[in-house]
């Protein structure tokens, strides 16, 4: 320490005593003051982490409840299925068919949920009916060979024994598969019931393998500023979830028995053990505990909680807060309080020295302490942010200048009054503001919050305030202070930005029910038009070429179809909801559908159009059709659009190993071409390519959907064009092969004429005519009786009059609509077991579930496809179709035989031998007309016409009528 020139030189012995009798006190009071603030921070950071150590485990046992509540709500779901009712009342005849139906509601349930790792139907003796398993995310059904018998497992004793409506919840333990612990391990908690059917007879158990990873990683993702270790213990203190995972799950292996809570920490665990919940500390830590049971989390259900083995069912969620963890945190504020200590005690020392030399100097300790003054006031104003202190006993309270200046007070304007500040609080924020103080004073949370504050021109200002309170000995506060800051501007921005936020949500709302909107609008007149042109295909009165047109306009309002379908496409590839729902099919007759339809557009741009397969095609593919044909018509239609002159080629390879095909498809054209720069936009949603006339016939979105398709499908799609001589365009796609189908084409089946039994009575509620007019048109010709109603209204007391057997209901009709009518059928004594269809232009998935979820038995979108609605028809009323008898076909054209009165003799003479029809057969079956035309070409003379024939129908590219002549004279054997 360097003193002043005359303070060294009147510094004597007087001086010191008198110093050291000022600096000894002062260094006793320091000592006091640090060791006050240093218990009080203690004591504060021992209280946060208590607090939060609480609320954590508390929030992990909330999340816990609402999995549980899930889970029991999902479970009665299923034990209450009209499908499971079905299939324990079925007979073995009709319980396949329920049972495979009942499969896929369990795997639409699974995914759909997202949270079960098995879903299991089990009959009284043990044997597994039915299993879907969750695989890599994706749920799938166990074949028949894969179902086990589970007898011997204690939950299905457990669960049989249960009562109608009671619930059986196992220990959460780990999966098993053929009497082996499942690796990587899988926790599971199975949540059971009995199944019983129509009659009361208790007939199996449902079983729910609920993910327990679910649970358990939420006790370490969902909160990160816990300072202890979670952990997960059951009933008898193992670890479901411990420090290491060579703790866990010890009661599972006979090697780690010994690994328990109780064991390490004996101490707690006898606290634990006997108490529900609480919070304490011992030589090893602290403790923070609640203990979970997931029986009374699930009293909202329906479901009667059973009393059976009630200890199993609680586990606890322990906090472990280590002893080095406490003694840091009470070290902590060591560290902050040691340059403190330090800084004060030199303070000390240089006051102590101050006031012994005063008596001396007392005219320059005055000017020093004057201008100490004017420092600190030069400080304060200047600071960026101003300050308060309040006296709460007296309520005095003090404004710096700047706090006033920051309302746009001069310092004398302003006064310093409680009431100053109270009156320009905003009327609402106070209610939170005032709360904040007392949980501050009482429960000592931090006081930091914003608020807005009346300015002197009468507007509103957004401030930012910090505050410490200081409590007397009984714990009254009795003083606090803080500061303030303008946050006016970051305020403005974040309400800006809240605002474009919230205009950006309400602009993609607008864009859904405009989809919604639009999708209904014209789904509805098209309902109408390929309602009519399905019911006319099946007519027996119209000829070859009347039927073509009912054909053509059939595909072309498909295509329209189509179009609006890229639509809801779009919207769905950016919320990222597009999925692929693959089925087996049949692929050479697939094709062939699509080249019919564009060969009939190039035929009226007078083009030429070539379908082709370089090898042979499997009959029987498993993939995604609706999205696979909507990938090859948005090419095709490109190159038909884009193609003024030339033609296009659709060519077809395929390269089959023993269990799926390598396609390779490939769409070229001799049209307009594509620069790079053209190429680099194309994939662009709304973007088009050349002249503006050509625009105009599209929405600009085939491609970009095109290309997100074949993302889902592992595939990429190349392009090789040049301006003005052509575009190519190809991918390849890896699909399983099936064996589904026979080594034919699948025949078209006969024309339904009617069914055997009871007339059946069918009501369409529906406000628009032409839609029940649709259905109408299709059913009554096969002797459905029809009843009609406008809307849910009149459809409810139509049915309460005439008790129909099955219901066709809209969702959108005035008066009441189709969500209430269904509410009000499931409620009806009478009329709970009819069953109801829902038809609907809306095609959103929200709408889909929610009419299932009030009682739809199945939902169909609109325009309503002939063969889906006879299919639930025949599924819901288990009908047996009569189908027409097919007319006799001539086995020859009239110019190979004659009449059909003609002796079969004479006209086997021109039938060809079986080894060159089989030959023929093969190659029509593969698509290579070429090698056909070739072959006949070949053929001798006295089968001219035959020859004549197939050329011609070659030269049209009619492979499907090919087949079928060729199989004629097969038949003819």
């Amino acid at each position: 320490m360097v003193l002043p020139i005359r303070i060294r030189k009147n510094f004597n012995l007087a001086t010191l005593t008198f110093f050291l009798w000022i600096f000894i006190p002062l260094l006793g009071a320091i000592a006091v003051i640090v060791a006050s603030l240093y218990r009080a921070e203690v004591t504060i950071n021992r209280e946060k982490l208590e607090i939060n150590e609480t609320q954590n485990i508390e929030r992990q046992a909330e999340l816990a409840a609402a999995d549980f509540n899930i889970v029991a709500s999902g479970l009665r779901f299923l034990a209450s299925q009209h499908r499971l009712l079905s299939i324990l009342d079925a007979d073995s005849t009709s319980k396949k068919k329920e049972r495979s139906i009942l499969i896929e509601e369990y795997i639409s349930f699974a995914k759909y949920k997202g949270l079960y790792d098995q879903i299991r139907l089990l009959d009284e003796t043990g044997k597994e009916v039915i299993r879907v398993n969750l695989n890599g995310g994706t749920p799938i059904s166990i074949t028949d060979d894969g179902l086990q018998d589970k007898s011997d497992r204690y939950w299905f004793s457990e669960t049989m024994a249960l009562s109608e409506e009671e619930i059986y919840i196992s220990p959460l333990d780990l999966n098993m598969e053929e009497g082996q612990i499942e690796r990587p391990w899988k926790p599971v908690i199975r949540f059971g019931t009995p199944a019983f059917n129509r009659n009361g007879q208790k007939r199996g158990i449902i079983i729910l393998n609920y993910l327990g990873k679910n649970f358990i990683e939420n006790l370490t993702t969902e909160d990160k500023s816990s300072s202890g270790d979670l952990m997960l213990l059951n009933a008898e203190g193992y670890w479901l979830k411990g420090k290491t995972r060579a703790d866990e799950w010890g009661f599972m292996y006979r090697d780690r028995q010994d690994k328990t809570f109780s064991k390490a920490f004996p101490k707690a665990w006898q606290k634990i053990s006997t108490e529900e919940k609480g919070q304490f500390q011992n030589s090893e830590g602290l403790f923070t505990f609640i203990t979970v049971y997931p029986l009374q989390e699930i009293q909202q259900t329906t479901f009667r909680e059973s009393d059976r083995s009630q200890q199993n069912y609680a586990w606890k969620i322990v906090s472990h807060v280590s002893r080095d963890i406490l003694i840091d945190n009470r070290n902590q504020p060591l560290t902050r309080l040691f340059p403190l200590t330090g800084i004060l005690t030199l303070l000390a020392g240089i006051t102590a020295l101050v006031i012994a030399t005063a008596r001396q100097h007392a005219q320059k300790t005055q000017e020093y302490l004057r201008l100490s003054e004017e420092r600190y006031t030069l400080a304060v104003q200047g600071a960026k942010d101003g300050l308060w202190d309040w006296n709460i006993v007296t309520n005095e309270i003090y404004y710096s200048p700047r706090f006033k200046e920051i309302l746009g007070y001069q310092d004398e304007e302003m006064p310093n009054e409680f009431s100053a500040w109270e009156s320009r609080l905003h009327p609402g924020d106070r209610e939170a503001t005032f709360t904040a103080m007392k949980n501050h004073w009482n429960k000592r949370l931090p006081y930091y919050l914003e608020y807005r504050l009346r300015t002197k021109s009468e507007a509103y200002k957004w401030v930012l305030v910090r505050g410490q309170a200081l409590w007397n000995e009984t714990g009254q506060p009795i003083r606090m202070a803080g500061s303030i800051a303008d946050i006016d501007d970051r305020k403005a921005a974040e309400i800006a930005l809240q605002d474009a936020k919230e205009n950006a949500e309400t602009a993609n709302r607008a864009k859904s029910e405009f989809l919604a909107n639009m999708s209904h609008e014209l789904r509805t007149p098209l309902n109408g038009i390929l309602g009519y042109t399905q019911t006319l295909q099946s007519s027996c009165t119209m000829t070859k070429s009347e039927l073509k047109g009912i054909h053509v306009i059939h595909q072309c309002g498909t295509h329209l179809l189509t179009l609006i379908n890229d639509i809801l496409d779009i919207a769905k590839i950016e919320a990222r909801k597009m999925e692929l729902y693959p089925v087996d099919f049949h692929l050479p007759s697939f094709l062939e559908s699509i080249a019919d339809i564009c060969r009939i557009r190039a035929e009226q741009k007078e083009i030429a159009f070539t379908y082709q397969t370089r090898s042979a095609l499997p009959n029987g593919v498993r993939a995604d059709p609706k999205r696979l044909r909507q990938v090859l018509m948005n090419l095709l239609s490109n190159a038909v659009k884009f193609t003024d002159r030339g033609g296009i080629t659709f060519s077809v390879n395929a390269s089959a190993s023993s269990s799926s095909v390598q396609l390779h498809f490939q769409i070229e054209d001799t049209g307009i071409g594509l620069s790079e720069a053209q190429i680099e936009k194309i994939f662009q949603p709304f973007e088009q390519v050349g002249a503006l006339s050509r625009k105009a016939e599209g929405t600009g979105l085939g491609l970009p959907i095109t290309e997100k398709i074949l993302e889902m499908m592992n595939s990429t799609l190349t392009v090789t064009s040049k301006l003005d001589r052509g575009s190519c365009f190809a991918f390849e796609v890896e699909l399983p092969v099936t064996t589904a189908f026979s080594d034919t084409a699948i025949d078209s089946q006969p024309a339904i004429s009617g069914y055997q039994g009871k007339r059946r009575r069918v009501l369409v509620v529906d406000d628009k005519w032409e839609n029940r007019s649709v259905v109408d048109n299709i059913l009554a010709p096969l002797g459905f009786e029809i009843l009609e109603a406008g809307n849910g209204r009149e459809g409810l007391d139509m049915a309460a009059r005439h008790r129909p057997d099955l219901a066709i209901i809209d969702l959108v009709m005035p008066v009441m609509d189709g969500f209430e009518m269904l509410r009000h059928l499931r409620q009806s004594p009478e009329l709970h077991n009819m069953v109801a269809i829902v038809s609907s232009a809306s095609v959103f998935e929200a709408d889909r579930h929610h009419s299932l979820e009030v009682g739809a038995d199945m939902f169909i979108a609109k325009p309503i496809q002939l063969e889906q609605l006879l299919n639930a028809l025949q599924k819901y009323l288990q009908l047996d179709w009569i189908y027409e008898k097919k007319k006799q076909l001539s086995v020859f054209p009239a110019t190979f035989g004659g009449e059909a009165g003609e002796n079969q003799a004479d006209k086997s003479s021109l039938i060809l031998p079986d080894e060159i029809l089989n030959e023929l057969y093969d190659l029509a079956k593969g698509g290579l007309l070429d090698d056909l035309v070739e072959r006949v070409e070949r053929l001798d003379s006295q089968y001219e016409e035959f020859t004549r024939e197939i050329q011609q129908l070659a030269d049209s590219f009619q492979i499907k009528q090919i087949r079928e002549l060729i199989g004629a004279h097969l038949k003819v054997r």
